[in-house]
């Protein structure tokens, strides 16, 4: 393994660690200030951190290739791509992440942590709408995670937590940002567009806590380790990690990698919160985990074929 991709692979370890215990942060949160009231907090914080980042990682690449680097605000040169795309990201990241906090406040971190990974499964099924083709491995990974995703959710009376149809909600909106991130982030600068989108979080979360919350200092105060590190750490090292390790990293490695976030979760709430899931809740987050490898097999046999052929050619 060539030491780009150890590098690569470490960082996106360390991403995955520090999103597992970002439900945590969540989830203890929950218990002085309400969903809104933390996603505006959190998203300004966050849009803060992301602001100085790209300043570092510009100052980075200017740095290691002074001739390629661009000055920091000439992304804003296509400002409506820009514009658009922080929206709409904006708009959904704000749905999945607001239904992912009031729904962590009803069920566990671990449970949080594998429902919401099923974003791995939930997107390539969403490329039928754009009439992209479905590998027979992906279908197979959906029944899978749906056969993991009752043992996991469904209780003793055969019903679905209220938290727990929340973060399953969530997951769909998550979903719908990756495809449109997928869209925007060829036509503009993905750390701003990240960065923006935070922003158009907090403008929408704001006057919407004010209204049905009634936050108040004291209480921001008193959970403030948590917000920030779910804003710092989560959003804006752990995305620019990201960024670093994709560079050498090929997606679907990647996406595996990033979805150890879910075991993570779980060891963090059996540690700090003494969590502890039942035979059929491990049971049902194995199958998520075997489901989220089976999503990626298509795209692992992809890389491997044109791998083979690159080692023919020379």
């Amino acid at each position: 393994m060539r030491t780009n991709q150890l590098h690569g692979n470490l960082m996106l370890l360390l991403t995955a660690f520090i999103w597992g215990f970002g439900f945590v942060a969540q989830k203890l949160s929950t218990i002085y200030v309400g969903p809104l009231t933390f996603m505006a907090v959190r998203s300004f914080i966050a849009a803060a951190a992301l602001f100085l980042c790209a300043i570092l990682f510009r100052s980075y690449q200017s740095l290691r290739h002074p001739i390629e680097s661009r000055p920091l605000f000439s992304a804003f040169s296509q400002w409506k791509p820009l514009l658009l795309g922080s929206i709409f990201c904006g708009a959904m990241l704000c749905c999945g992440n607001v239904l992912q906090q009031a729904g962590i406040a009803y069920t566990t971190a671990g449970k949080t942590g594998f429902i919401s990974v099923l974003y791995i499964v939930i997107v390539p099924m969403l490329g039928i709408l754009f009439k992209k083709k479905v590998n027979g491995f992906v279908w197979i990974a959906v029944i899978v995670a749906a056969i993991g995703v009752y043992l996991l959710c469904m209780n003793e009376k055969l019903t679905i937590g209220r938290g727990d149809i929340l973060i399953l909600i969530s997951a769909a909106a998550f979903s719908f940002d990756i495809l449109l991130i997928d869209y925007f982030a060829p036509r503009v600068d993905g750390l701003w567009l990240s960065c923006l989108q935070f922003i158009v979080v907090g403008i929408i979360c704001m006057p919407l806590a004010v209204i049905y919350e009634n936050p108040t200092f004291a209480s921001i105060y008193a959970c403030l380790l948590p917000i920030l590190y779910v804003a710092v750490f989560c959003s804006a090292i752990a995305y620019t990690l990201e960024i670093f390790a994709q560079r050498s990293i090929g997606p679907a490695i990647a996406s595996l990698l990033l979805s150890l976030e879910a075991v993570f979760a779980a060891l963090a709430g059996w540690l700090i919160l003494d969590e502890i899931m039942s035979p059929r809740e491990l049971a049902g987050s194995g199958l998520m985990i075997i489901a989220i490898f089976l999503s990626q097999l298509p795209e692992l046999r992809q890389k491997r074929r044109i791998e083979n052929k690159k080692e023919l050619l020379r």
